[in-house]
């Protein structure tokens, strides 16, 4: 039963069953909605995801998955589920290649190199795992957490979801329509890394990638390939570093 909610959880009624007995309990539960994705009036993709930052998802998820270029972008429209990417490019020319969150848009092959003389002190990135637990988590411990930082450790920009490439993407995707240049910080991330929010990460520029978690082997592969400093399992005391270290100084 539902007794309570707020956009982003609901309260529910629940039973704890332990082996000295049964008590009555309420917990916080993230909430689900679906949204569809049109990039002007195409069809790209149907998410089921977190309300709110509509805007920063479609943005974000159109960019992420190499359907527009930054310039490209004009206007996100918001309105009854359908969440409409204005852009000044051909969508009509695109290949939507779409199969889930982890998804692979518009292949490997067309993944750039990032180009980033970026270094980021190690203590800056042990410091920021304290930013990462966002109040949806310590409620439910049932979201995903994507944080942006400055090299200088200073947030930017913390967002939470019941998917993980759905928090990257509103990540970027508020990066985007807030001018935010991704090219000048990190990002951290509570999922682990893989193949599709590596190649999410190549295409947004972002020179560093840390996670709390593991990182997949195609994830490393393509951070390798991409030029990308890798890191996993960040805890505020160490990081393991896949690729490129020269960053982290």
């Amino acid at each position: 039963m539902r007794e309570s909610s707020d956009e982003f959880l609901e309260l529910r009624e629940a039973l704890r069953r332990e082996r000295g007995g049964t008590s009555p309990q309420k917990e916080w539960v993230p909430r689900e909605v679906i949204r569809r994705i049109f990039l002007n009036d195409v069809p790209v993709a149907t998410l089921v995801c977190s309300p709110g930052y509509e805007r920063e998802l479609g943005a974000g998820f159109c960019f992420s998955e190499g359907f527009i270029k930054r310039e490209e972008l004009e206007d996100v429209i918001f309105q009854s589920n359908e969440v409409r990417v204005l852009s000044c490019g051909d969508a009509g020319e695109k290949s939507f290649l779409l199969d889930s969150s982890g998804c692979i848009g518009t292949g490997t092959a067309e993944l750039p190199e990032v180009k980033s003389e970026l270094r980021v002190h190690l203590e800056r990135i042990l410091d920021s795992v304290r930013e990462l637990n966002s109040e949806e988590y310590e409620k439910s411990k049932g979201v995903h957490t994507a944080c942006f930082f400055r090299a200088s450790g200073e947030l930017v920009k913390r967002v939470s979801d019941v998917g993980r490439s759905n928090a990257l993407d509103k990540l970027i995707g508020w990066c985007l329509l807030n001018d935010v240049e991704l090219s000048d910080g990190f990002v951290l991330m509570s999922g682990r890394h893989s193949l599709g929010t590596m190649m999410k990460i190549a295409r947004a520029g972002i020179p560093v990638a840390v996670s709390k978690a593991s990182a997949l082997s195609m994830a490393v592969e393509i951070a390798d390939i991409c030029k990308i400093t890798l890191c996993s399992f960040a805890d505020g005391e160490k990081i393991v570093i896949y690729t490129h270290p020269e960053r982290i100084i």
